[in-house]
């Protein structure tokens, strides 16, 4: 905010050519330009209009850490404010970026964090949105990025549910350094065998208490699996040994037909129920790939998962599958027609189950 009380406001948008353009959204001025080193060698062929495929540069989305320390709506870096920026590739490579835009005339690259090396050889194309969340690790409170291992494209090509080789992990990174603070997945120090499959999806962070950590997480991948971890902000541990997790819903198959995939995450929302109190984990699979497909059995589930609380046991978490869900798509409950005995029969047997289901059009539809 300026002096004179009028916002100061800056627009940042990523671009297939490969850079992060800034603009002031008063004047529409672009205020700066930055690309990453890694994409210089495109610029040719962009300008050239010389390659037949589509160029991909800075593909995903871009995320603010937006500090105020005393409260006042100016940013300051003399008062020790300041606004960070953080942006992945998505198809245009592996990598996440974070900038220092505090002074909007005087931009710095901050770090790069590197797929495929260092703490983060399992990334993929980093297609999960970031999260910039508060959690404790110890007693200590830490700002963090939170995101999926992104994808791999070898989905692109994939006719039936195939494990992939990179993307299969949930990292937490320390925001001010992006050093890796914490993964679960195939290059964690502990693994967790069932995941198996790509997380483009941005991960689904809550703060179930109220009281400003982040202490669950959901994730959702290309198998069709959605996993919850569960974060203790309390015990005073490190973060390493403060997060259990595991799998809450396996729905896809082997078949062509039930190669389902979740590219979004689930909206959750707390539901007390004649049932019983859960939370609503929604989702819808889709296959983005190739929107026009009709193989594929498309769905929006809705899972209730019932351990509402903190868990701290990995044993402790169950998986669903489509066996434990009731199919909707006729809409008896919702009436159009059906009388009274059948809505209220619908109604038991979804009060009933750990859930639902509504099969989609199979004519190319996705979510």
């Amino acid at each position: 905010k300026t002096l004179t009380g009028k916002p100061d406001l800056v627009a940042y948008v990523a671009t297939n050519d490969g850079y992060l353009h800034a603009f002031d959204t008063q004047t529409g001025e672009e205020l700066f330009a930055f690309i990453p080193q890694e994409l210089l060698t495109n610029l040719s062929s962009v300008m050239e209009n010389g390659s037949s495929n589509k160029t991909y540069g800075l593909d995903g989305s871009v995320v603010a850490w937006i500090y105020d320390k005393d409260k006042d709506g100016t940013i300051d870096a003399a008062a020790g404010d300041h606004t960070y920026l953080y942006f992945g590739m998505r198809r245009g490579g592996r990598n996440i970026y974070s900038l220092d835009v505090t002074d909007k005339s005087n931009p710095e690259l901050r770090w790069v964090i590197k797929g495929g090396t260092g703490g983060y050889t399992e990334m993929g194309y980093t297609c999960s949105t970031i999260n910039v969340e508060k959690i404790k690790d110890g007693d200590t409170e830490k700002t963090v990025l939170i995101f999926g291992g992104g994808y791999d494209a070898a989905q692109d090509a994939s006719t039936v549910r195939t494990a992939d080789g990179v993307g299969r992990t949930v990292y937490i990174a320390d925001a001010d350094t992006g050093q890796r603070l914490w993964t679960a997945g195939k290059d964690a120090a502990t693994p967790m065998t069932n995941m198996e499959y790509s997380i483009p999806a941005r991960i689904k962070p809550l703060d179930t208490t109220g009281d400003g950590y982040i202490n669950r997480l959901y994730a959702a991948d290309m198998g069709g699996q959605i996993f919850r971890f569960d974060i203790n902000n309390a015990n005073g541990l490190a973060l390493s040994s403060s997060i259990v997790g595991g799998r809450i819903a396996d729905l896809a198959g082997a078949a062509a037909e039930d190669n389902r995939r979740f590219y979004y995450p689930p909206d959750v929302a707390l539901i007390d129920a004649p049932e019983g109190r859960y939370n609503s984990v929604v989702i819808g699979s889709g296959y983005r790939a190739h929107p026009l497909n009709e193989v594929i059995h498309d769905r929006i589930y809705m899972i209730k998962d019932k351990n509402t609380g903190l868990i701290t046991s990995a044993a402790t978490y169950t998986s669903l599958t489509e066996a434990n869900l009731e199919d909707v798509t006729d809409n008896l409950a919702g009436g159009d027609g059906v009388d009274d005995d059948a809505k209220k029969a619908e109604l038991a047997l979804i009060q009933s189950k750990d859930g639902w289901y509504i099969d989609l059009d199979n004519s190319g539809t996705w979510i």
